[in-house]
């Protein structure tokens, strides 16, 4: 017997649906109702991972493996049936075992990696045409596709968005079904309860992986889906600034990543884990409101853990994860005032924290974590900021010139006269600081976007519409010697 099938007996005694394996983790199996068991306490390591593998893989199957691209294939064991999904991506091997409906059988879809509410993953043929939905998105090169109930649904395309050509409305009914059974109990649960959840999930048929928002208003639930891939874009793909990629590099304090939604904030923060972890080779947590990019080991040993964008749960998970003395703990959103608190008093306890956040600016991202308090409790961040902040790095993202997308990043050094600022605090001081400490790093958005259109990267008129500070951005391009006057094109703002 192999020994993938002692786990896979365990699966089957239990009623299981999945039986999940991956580095740096108990074997884990889904049980009904949603909840999760693990078996055993020891961690797996990859080597075993992928021993166990090798064990069972079809011959069929092992070179594409040994590329690292995702096998899918079928095992009878104990008259049942399993669809096995393995992978060995970046020398990091998982697998995840999916019991199926009847013996020599295969199941048309897998569970997400978070499962779904209802024991499989279905959908609604007639009523809510998900498979389509997904295929034109896919097919249109989409990275948002969203739904609402009443409306043709919308998908974003290198920054604009725009209704599905010849596509009929989104179906109320239709729509609340699909969603529930798209959203793993609990999300759907803290849905219910508070009018929007957080969540990734796999659909096995394309290999494709979404990050899933759930709101609701006065029409009734919408959704948000984000194609997320499972590995993250390389650094030259990304052409992050080096003083961006070197925030991972930081030995300790906070480092404070922000943007508004759909500029490449978690994207960022992956590639800033992804370099930590080879970099380092120290204990990296990571505490998201839903999974996305999964984070090499690369010697190192990561942890990501999910919370589904509740407050509540995200404070409980920070307690957690800090008791563990992490080296660097990175966290994708603050949810409330109280987590705010936990993660600047956790960039003073001598580690790395690197923290996502919504923001429009740099200068912005400091004024908003300050009025995440009350009154009575903003002097207190004003002291943790000073003591712990080292960076923030704001982006923006803009559409290519000739195709595609490219980040400008406005970025904040600690130095002698932010320091000064920050002590004070009077934050009005920050552009003139950030001018005399540009041997920190200091680069102003203006400053960044002028260097996009000087590279030609951009057009002059994209950066100029997107700049926080237009009047800098027209001064920061006459320095550079552009020929750029927004009156000529009847733009002015």
């Amino acid at each position: 017997m192999a020994k993938l099938d002692g786990f896979l007996n365990q699966l089957a005694s239990r009623g299981g649906s999945a039986l999940y394996l991956n580095p740096g983790a108990p074997a884990t199996v889904e049980l009904p109702g949603g909840h999760r068991a693990m078996l055993g306490i020891q961690d797996l390591l990859s080597p075993l991972i992928d021993e166990l593998i090798h064990e069972v893989l079809p011959e069929s199957n092992k070179d594409t493996y040994l590329r690292g691209d995702l096998v899918v294939f079928h095992r009878e064991h104990g008259g049942n049936g399993f669809e096995i999904r393995a992978s060995r991506a970046e020398g990091s091997c998982s697998l995840l075992a999916h019991r199926v409906a009847g013996t020599g059988t295969a199941s048309p879809r897998s569970p997400s990696m978070r499962p779904p509410a209802h024991p499989s993953d279905v959908t609604h043929p007639g009523v809510f045409p998900w498979e389509g939905l997904l295929s034109k998105l896919l097919e249109m090169g989409g990275s948002d596709l969203y739904l609402s109930p009443g409306e043709p649904p919308l998908v974003r395309h290198h920054g604009t968005v725009e209704p599905i050509p010849d596509w009929p409305i989104t179906p109320p009914e239709g729509l609340t079904a699909w969603l529930q059974s798209l959203s793993p109990p609990r999300h759907w649960k803290a849905f219910q309860d508070h009018g929007q959840a957080d969540f990734c999930h796999l659909d096995a048929v394309r290999e494709c992986r979404l990050r899933v928002n759930l709101a609701a208003d006065g029409a009734g639930p919408s959704a948000a889906l984000r194609v997320v891939p499972e590995q993250i874009p390389d650094d030259e793909v990304l052409a992050l600034p080096s003083t961006v990629l070197e925030l991972a590099d930081i030995p300790q304090g906070l480092v404070l990543i922000s943007g508004t939604p759909g500029s490449g904030r978690s994207t960022t923060l992956a590639a800033l884990l992804r370099r930590a972890a080879q970099k380092r080779g120290g204990f990296l947590i990571s505490v998201e409101d839903s999974l996305e990019f999964k984070i090499p080991q690369a010697g190192s040993v990561v942890r990501q853990r999910e919370t589904g964008g509740d407050g509540v749960d995200q404070r409980r998970t920070l307690r957690a994860a800090l008791k563990q003395a992490p080296d660097v703990l990175a966290v994708d959103a603050m949810r409330d005032g109280a987590s705010v608190l936990q993660i600047l008093e956790a960039g003073l306890s001598g580690r790395l924290v690197l923290v996502v956040m919504e923001a429009s600016s740099a200068l912005g991202t400091l004024e908003r974590l300050v009025d995440s308090q009350p009154p009575e409790s903003q002097h207190l961040v004003r002291a943790l900021l000073t003591r712990g902040l080292k960076a923030v790095a704001h982006q923006v993202l803009l559409r290519r010139a000739g195709g595609g997308r490219v980040a400008a990043f406005e970025t904040i050094f600690h130095s002698p006269e932010i320091q000064k600022v920050l002590e004070t605090w009077d934050l009005s001081k920050v552009p003139k600081a950030m001018k005399s400490g540009r041997a920190y790093g200091q680069v102003t958005q203006a400053e960044a976007l002028a260097k996009l259109v000087a590279d030609q990267q951009v057009e002059a008129m994209e950066a100029y519409a997107l700049c926080h500070d237009r009047q800098s951005f027209v001064a920061a391009c006459k320095a550079a010697k552009l020929d750029f006057d927004p009156r000529r094109k009847g733009q002015v703002a």
